[in-house]
């Protein structure tokens, strides 16, 4: 109802209305010319007060503001310098090859390498080999021999690859009662008795059933494989690794496996190639999970087992038969036979003894 009030408001109202505000607008105009408003380049009376509080500019600040064109650029200044202000002494230039203390380099730290055990390098098994085993003795080898196998005890034989013998699984007979004495806790007892190889009874089988044990038994087999490194053998061979055949259940292939693969990884360490010594069952697990690089497998034409060897090991394989346990002629027309055969006598003698044999396939 407001609006429409204000739609019929009589013109003549609206018109006094205008005319009131017109008259209001010029009454405020004339109140800002009354004003009295500061005179060009000066200031309000708060800055006059200012400046008079404001100390004269210095006599350089002078000079510098009478140098001012009326462009606005400065011409140069000369400032007179007091007479007892020294001026500070400029250095002299340094030569071209000398660097100040403050910016010379820090010198560089050399830090030596860190000497490292020397690896024996060795020679691989040879292709073509032709063998001998002198583990009863060293002697000349054969002509056409260029593989020998020798006791840890000995020295390899010049210009051959040589292999290392060591009894890895049982005691030698020299050292059975020093086990006993020093280690009697890593020989395998059953019921109270140490475990002896029916075949060698002065030598014991080694306990290798738990893993401390086996660690303990590397660790002193690892003294000899140093010394066959050091003397100059290209390889090991470990006798007995099937003793858990003779352990009255006491060991399993497993144990022999791992001890096995102990021995090969600090033989490798030393640079020493590794052989299985017989135990045709391990069939491939020998090469990929000990870690063999070779086979010695002694009477496999016997036991008709050449071929366990030959078909993991190829040529690699060096057989020993043995003249009471079978026909060496047989032997050697065996399947899977290894080229390197020979027919050696039980004992292992050497040439000088009348008992010693030595023929090849």
């Amino acid at each position: 109802m407001e609006s429409m009030k204000h739609s019929t408001t009589p013109r003549r109202v609206l018109h006094a209305l205008c005319l009131g505000s017109l008259v209001l607008a010029l009454t405020a105009c004339e109140d800002v010319r009354a004003i009295p408003w500061p005179a060009a380049g000066t200031g309000t009376a708060t800055d006059s007060a200012t400046a008079d509080a404001t100390p004269e500019p210095s006599p350089v600040q002078s000079a510098d503001l009478e140098a001012t064109t009326d462009e606005g650029t400065a011409e140069p200044v000369e400032v007179a310098v007091p007479d007892d202000v020294v001026p500070a002494p400029v250095p002299a230039a340094l030569p071209e090859d000398v660097v100040p203390d403050e910016a010379a380099p820090a010198e560089p730290v050399v830090v030596e390498p860190v000497a490292t055990a020397e690896v024996v390098v060795s020679a691989a098994y040879p292709d073509d080999a032709v063998g001998d085993y002198q583990l009863g003795g060293s002697y000349t080898p054969p002509a056409g021999v260029n593989l020998v196998v020798r006791d840890s005890t000995s020295k390899p034989a010049p210009g051959l690859y040589n292999i290392c013998y060591i009894n890895g699984f049982q005691t030698q007979s020299d050292d059975s009662d020093a086990w006993l004495k020093d280690h009697p806790e890593l020989v395998l007892h059953v019921d109270g008795e140490p475990v002896a190889d029916p075949g060698w009874p002065d030598e014991y089988l080694l306990d290798v059933s738990t893993a401390a044990k086996r660690t303990a038994i590397a660790d002193i087999m690892a003294v000899t494989m140093t010394s066959c490194a050091d003397k100059g053998f290209d390889a090991i061979e470990f006798d007995n690794l099937d003793s858990y055949l003779r352990s009255d259940d006491a060991l399993d292939i497993d144990d022999a496996v791992a001890t096995a693969r102990l021995y090969t990884e600090r033989g490798h360490a030393l640079g020493l190639e590794v052989g299985q010594k017989n135990t045709a069952e391990l069939g491939s697990r020998g090469r990929d999970e000990v870690g063999f690089d070779f086979a010695i497998a002694e009477e496999c034409g016997v036991y008709e087992e050449c071929s366990d060897f030959t078909d993991v090991y190829g040529s690699h394989v060096f057989a020993i038969e043995y003249p009471e346990d079978g026909d060496f002629a047989e032997s050697c027309a065996s399947p899977g036979r290894p080229d390197n055969m020979i027919l050696r006598d039980l004992d292992l003698v050497t040439p000088s003894d009348s008992d010693y044999v030595y023929e090849r396939c």
